[in-house]
């Protein structure tokens, strides 16, 4: 079963009691959440990814949280909170900021916990087996031509993290949505008519954040590494 093959509904009742266990490429992620409309995110963004129905024999690589205040907080400007393993490494963001204090944290999750691998922070695409590293510091736009290239026939491995396998000599694939922020994302809106974009969040740390859809071939390719050029 695929987390878009499950209803907004099934997936808030999974989240909210056992919660959600799922596949991004070689992570096996464990996420608890009661946050609303976080299951059409996940729906949306993280549809062609594979749920792990219980008993669960696989560990998971990570367990997550998202949950909203408590008290007063519920009802004036309502928070969300972030826990790795029980531990929180967030500031609390707006209840309707969930999704990038998701995707930010499991970012930094992949950079905690990650250090079998050769950590880059570069975007990773993919063609004939080859894989093309993208370097660059935060604003550079590595997210962005990584976006307009994934959505002209590249494959998707990662447009944060590249993660070399010293042992496979391969670049490890997790496809994940593409962060975007302010001008990157009428950039692709204009690149690709077709490119699926989500809600625009704004007011964040990084400005207004947007995110894309990786397409489906990428998803479903991710445990086919590439050897790096």
């Amino acid at each position: 079963v695929n987390v878009g093959q499950l209803s907004p509904a099934q997936l808030a009742h999974h989240l909210k009691s056992r919660g959600l266990r799922w596949v991004i490429g070689s992570f096996i992620i464990q996420l608890r959440a009661n946050v609303p409309q976080f299951p059409q995110f996940l729906s949306r963004f993280y549809g062609e990814n594979q749920v792990l129905p219980p008993p669960w024999d696989e560990i998971a690589d990570f367990h997550l949280t998202l949950h909203p205040s408590l008290g007063i907080r519920r009802f004036w400007r309502p928070k969300v909170h972030f826990r790795l393993d029980g531990n929180s490494f967030f500031n609390p963001f707006p209840l309707d900021h969930a999704p990038p204090l998701f995707e930010w944290g499991l970012n930094m999750a992949i950079a905690a916990r990650c250090n079998h691998y050769l950590l880059l922070h570069a975007a990773v695409v993919e063609r004939h087996g080859v894989a093309l590293i993208l370097p660059g510091t935060p604003g550079s736009g590595k997210s962005t031509l990584c976006a307009a290239l994934s959505l002209r026939g590249f494959r998707l491995l990662s447009d944060e993290f590249g993660l070399f396998c010293p042992q496979q000599r391969v670049f490890i694939p997790h496809p994940r949505p593409i962060g975007l922020k302010n001008e990157s994302i009428d950039v692709i809106r204009a690149f690709d008519l077709q490119a699926c974009l989500g809600q625009e969040y704004p007011n964040t740390r990084k400005g207004t954040v947007s995110y894309l859809q990786p397409l489906a071939s990428s998803v479903h390719h991710a445990h086919l590494g590439a050897k790096p050029s």
